[in-house]
């Protein structure tokens, strides 16, 4: 009887872990924050933290996302911008936050540590119209 209670408990562990986490991340969506350097973004990833969250707060986090050359950057549309014309939608100019999709170039476990959303690279983001 009390191996059974032992083995019930230990499954119980395991089923609790795989439900509170689900690890790394390929792409999140959020609001465009500000171009931070020349080749930084500061986005809101709070969908991604709180996926990885097991207390499901509602605080936000950013997220700072590098730019490469190899970073395809466009709207909705199809319509391809630089991160200089990001600069122009950045949120404190036009009191507006624009929504988009970040796809990273390796994915990645995005939680409430700080060293885990600094450091993104992006493959591909696209600015909602």
């Amino acid at each position: 009887m009390q191996r059974i209670r032992y083995l019930f408990l230990v499954l119980s562990l395991f089923l609790i872990t795989g439900c509170t986490n689900s690890g790394p991340i390929k792409s999140f969506k959020g609001y465009f924050h500000t171009v931070e350097s020349s080749n930084t973004l500061r986005i809101d990833c709070s969908s991604a933290v709180q996926k990885n969250d097991p207390y499901g707060t509602d605080i936000g986090y950013m997220c700072k996302v590098e730019v490469t050359e190899n970073t395809i950057i466009g709207t909705e549309d199809g319509k391809k911008l630089k991160v200089n014309d990001l600069a122009e939608l950045d949120v404190e100019k036009t009191n507006t936050p624009r929504s988009v999709k970040v796809v990273l170039a390796e994915e990645h476990d995005i939680n409430t540590s700080g060293s885990s959303r600094e450091g993104l690279k992006a493959s591909k983001i696209v600015i909602s119209n």
